[in-house]
């Protein structure tokens, strides 16, 4: 999940526009790098149906296979 705060992307984006209408790339490539540097990554289970009490545990399942010679 991707969340960037809406004042101050809006606000980078315009600046940036302008900067791009004035012919200065290079500053406005930067001020897009600040938008891009502003948004927060999430990593989240949304597909968990399950919760679990305070007391569980997950315990990780385990196989075992044994060779018979």
């Amino acid at each position: 999940m991707e969340v960037a705060p809406l004042d101050k992307t809006t606000s980078g984006i315009k600046e940036a526009a302008k900067l791009i209408e004035a012919g200065k790339y290079y500053e406005a490539n930067q001020a897009l790098k600040g938008v891009e540097d502003g948004v927060r990554f999430d990593v989240t289970d949304v597909d968990s149906t399950q919760k679990k009490s305070a007391g569980e545990t997950s315990k990780p399942a385990t196989t075992s296979a044994s060779a018979k010679k």
